[in-house]
């Protein structure tokens, strides 16, 4: 680029940060328990175990293993090394928060990162949401007992 050309706002840092605000709820259900078939019928709508990843989470896009994966597939993902293992642990926590109903939308900015510890850092609260108090499914009067 000739310095006519230059952009007066580029700083030259190229690096970006995610601001993580989870809130507690009182209950939510794992990505093992959304992952099994019998539980299907509790997903709420607009979530479908067939249904893109990229639906809930556009940036899924930006990583090889995850960007042709379905929500079912993501509940099931694994770690790895780098960033596009980040994303996995991150996305397999986000999607499971998805079908809870907490708010989520720190996932996307996070995954636009592709910083490793910031993927982390969101993965662990939002697992430890996943995990907080006791899973309201399946519904009492639906409990065999």
């Amino acid at each position: 680029m000739s310095a006519d050309n230059e952009d007066p706002a580029d700083t030259g840092d190229n690096s970006a940060s995610a601001s993580i605000v989870v809130e507690c709820p009182v209950g939510g259900c794992t990505p093992g328990f959304w992952k099994q078939p019998q539980h299907f019928e509790f997903w709420p709508g607009p979530y479908d175990p067939d249904l893109p990843l990229t639906n809930v989470f556009a940036n899924a896009s930006l990583y090889t293993s995850t960007a042709g994966a379905t929500q079912l597939e993501a509940l099931g993902f694994n770690g790895g090394k780098g960033a596009e293992g980040g994303a996995r642990i991150l996305l397999r926590a986000a999607m499971a928060s998805a079908l809870n109903g907490f708010d989520v939308s720190g996932v996307d900015p996070a995954l636009a990162t592709m910083d490793r510890a910031i993927m982390l850092a969101l993965a662990t609260e939002l697992d430890n949401a996943n995990n907080a108090g006791e899973c309201p499914f399946p519904p009492e009067d639906l409990v065999d007992g």
